[in-house]
């Protein structure tokens, strides 16, 4: 990607100047009259340009990954975050996720969930237990975090992660906690990445065919249209065939068939309808 960052200007559409309107990271209050560059960049060039070095792209549609974290200290483990509890840690992990562009989803940890998974289950790493939990919240990945400080001035971390079938485990420590948060949602960050982005990797394919039934109105046709033309895998969208309130698309994309069906399953816009795999319906 190196070329591509030395050659930046080249994707420049339209940049501009704007005041400040957030605080700044190192003094924590917004600094009067300071500027901040605004960039807009091609991103249908960026895309075009990366692909051709071989590089995959990872679009909007990200998963959803719910996220357990439990804190143990000597009096044993409790949940980070819910009712009653300090959010710090939890708003310190879903900080460095938003960094990276995931979201990170949280438990209830309600009654349900303190009857089928306590705080130190996941210290103990049962993903079995983790894995019943998490059925509830219907996620495409479950992370669970055992994060404690063994001595002062040390902190360390053990993930799990659940993905599908695929269990994935590593382990962070540090002095600081931000930095070894940050250094498991890297992690993460690239398992999901490996998974998910790969799939819009590839030679671009024609003639991939999907049908949206259920499309009562011109609202809804259009939300189907733009919605297809948004995925990063997609680059050519054609409608061949109305009938009744099934809508025939047939699609070019990066990764063909199943590119586009896993970027559908992550997005929240159209859902598989019965019938054949190439069925769907708007989500309401």
């Amino acid at each position: 990607a190196a070329p591509i960052l030395h050659a930046a200007e080249r994707y420049l559409l339209q940049y501009r100047y704007q005041q400040a309107e957030s605080a700044t990271a190192q003094s924590g209050a917004a600094v009067p009259g300071e500027l901040r560059l605004w960039a807009q960049f091609s991103q249908v060039a960026l895309d075009r340009d990366l692909r051709g070095a071989g590089l995959s792209t990872w679009g909007a549609e990200r998963p959803s990954t719910l996220a357990w974290l439990a804190v143990g200290d000597e009096h044993g483990w409790r949940w980070a975050g819910g009712e009653g509890n300090d959010d710090t840690l939890q708003n310190l992990a879903e900080g460095q996720a938003r960094a990276r562009g995931l979201g990170l989803i949280f438990p209830l940890l309600d009654l349900d969930d303190d009857a089928r998974l306590g705080a130190a289950a996941v210290a103990a790493t049962d993903t079995g237990a983790i894995a019943q939990a998490s059925e509830r919240y219907h996620p495409d990945s479950v992370l669970a975090a055992a994060i404690d400080s063994p001595a002062p001035g040390s902190w360390r971390a053990h993930w799990t992660l659940l993905l599908g079938a695929e269990t994935q485990q590593w382990s962070s420590e540090g002095q600081q906690l931000d930095a070894v948060l940050q250094e498991g949602i890297d992690v993460l960050a690239g398992h999901l990445a490996r998974r998910f982005a790969a799939a819009g990797a590839g030679v671009e394919q024609s003639g991939v065919t999907l049908n949206v039934v259920a499309v009562s109105s011109a609202t809804g046709y259009a939300r189907a249209l733009h919605y297809l033309q948004s995925l990063n895998s997609v680059t050519a969208v054609q409608v061949t065939e109305v009938a009744g309130d099934t809508v025939t698309f047939e699609l070019s994309a990066y990764g063909a068939a199943d590119a586009v069906r896993q970027a559908i399953t992550l997005g929240r816009v159209l859902e598989p309808a019965p019938g054949p795999d190439n069925a769907y319906r708007l989500a309401p």
